[in-house]
């Protein structure tokens, strides 16, 4: 008798845990949670709201030189790590030792079948296992990433059976997305309500013009994007002059008023529903074309 309840009892549990374990297959993806802690900041411009500024450090990877150059820069700036970069490993593990952010600078098809995005790049017109294959093996690259941004990609982020596969597997390794806005037609915001993932795009690029001269006037236009909209993302390149401007500029930002944060603070401001009214209604309009 003793033996026949215990079996029945365990026949409840098992079926308890099967119906728990479909019930969990059947719930939306779980909120995203940033997997690094806020780089600390000055206690005034932490408790004032003032307007918010951010930087992401593309290309990185390739060689000690470059790394050097972002290590060198203040911690909120963020880098995005090329998958296969000679260097990749290394500065994943000294920007996190650092306090950096971290992303995956993923390679994508640009719309000049000229240009080489590099090894396993994603493709619109690659079968769909191994586009997926690709995904999976990018996103395994670099330790200690919590978001994506695209490596080119003018072609990519406007297939949308592409990047319908990208989110879903961005949505199972609770990974952000950056949209770099290579292309005014990008999916990216479709595909990030419909999957759940947190977005964020780019609103300047700081080196088109590789002189200090420029860079200063896309730091002043990011100053400006963000005291109109309350924050402003840029997107620089590991060039020496973008480096020294940075952090010549960084140095004057109380003074005006403005915060340099990690991308992943506006990234939780731009979630909310203002926001993405707000930008529906200027993509276009804001639209700067970069070279991909």
């Amino acid at each position: 008798m003793l033996c026949g309840c215990v079996l029945a009892l365990a026949g409840v549990s098992l079926i308890s845990a099967f119906d728990a374990s479909r019930q969990a297959a059947l719930e939306p993806p779980k909120p995203f949670k940033f997997a690094l802690k806020p780089v600390p900041r000055a206690p005034l411009l932490a408790e004032q709201d003032v307007p918010k500024v951010a930087i992401i450090i593309d290309d990185l990877g390739h060689n000690s030189v470059d790394n050097a150059g972002a290590l060198s820069l203040p911690t909120q700036v963020a880098f995005a790590i090329l998958p296969y970069g000679k260097a990749s490993s290394k500065l994943s593990t000294d920007g996190r030792r650092r306090g950096h952010e971290l992303i995956l600078h993923l390679p994508m098809q640009p719309k000049s079948a000229d240009i080489d995005p590099g090894p396993n790049a994603l493709m619109t017109r690659l079968p769909t296992q191994e586009l997926r294959e690709r995904i999976v093996w990018n996103l395994g690259q670099i330790n200690g990433i919590y978001a994506v941004n695209n490596h080119m990609g003018s072609a990519f982020t406007e297939d949308a059976p592409g990047m319908q596969m990208l989110f879903e597997e961005l949505a199972r390794w609770d990974l952000a997305f950056f949209d770099s806005r290579t292309t005014p037609h990008s999916k990216s915001v479709e595909m990030a309500v419909r999957y759940r993932v947190p977005l964020a795009e780019r609103d300047v690029f700081l080196d088109n013009a590789v002189e200090a001269s420029a860079v200063d006037a896309q730091l002043a236009k990011l100053e400006e994007l963000a005291r109109k909209n309350g924050s402003a993302i840029a997107i620089g390149h590991p060039h020496q002059v973008t480096f020294e401007q940075i952090k010549r500029w960084e140095k004057t930002l109380p003074g005006k008023g403005l915060a340099l944060v990690p991308p992943s603070e506006i990234q939780r401001d731009r979630a909310t529903p203002y926001w993405r009214q707000l930008t529906r209604a200027d993509r276009q309009k804001g639209f700067d074309r970069g070279a991909l």
